[in-house]
């Protein structure tokens, strides 16, 4: 049984993941099984961004053998699934990059802007792109 927080985070796992199964939908119509869902969250730590970049990953990887095809007077461009989820694969590679610099330049300097000169004229530390740096002067 799983914790309402926990199936809430399926449930947006699977809406970033374009899975969005609604009550009394097939689950076998779905990319993904429950289970599978569950360890996408598991292998992010329950980071939607990543898992979903992960999910994004392993559909690539899947479309990537569809081609495109003609026959009987009808075409299948299968390829454009591979095109899509390439693009949410990337949208996604971008999210947690800047969830992770984020993160980094919060563990750098902390959460409060530091402000270390206090109007003084002389040499003094300063806050620059998130490094402490000596300057000069004025």
């Amino acid at each position: 049984m799983t914790t309402p927080a926990l199936g809430d985070a399926v449930s947006r796992l699977r809406a970033l993941l374009g899975e969005r199964v609604v009550s009394g939908d097939d689950i076998s119509n779905s990319f993904f099984t429950d289970e599978e869902v569950f360890g996408l969250l598991n292998m992010a730590n329950q980071n939607l961004n990543l898992a979903a970049m992960y999910g994004w990953s392993i559909k690539a990887a899947e479309f990537a053998r569809l081609i495109d095809y003609d026959e009987s007077g009808s075409n299948r461009k299968l390829s454009q699934r591979y095109r899509q989820a390439q693009s949410q694969l990337t949208f996604f590679q971008q999210q947690v990059t800047a969830d992770s610099a984020a993160v980094a330049s919060m563990d750098a300097v902390g959460p409060k802007v530091l402000n270390l000169r206090d109007d003084f004229r002389g040499p003094h530390l300063a806050l620059h792109h998130g490094n402490i740096v000596w300057v000069a002067g004025d």
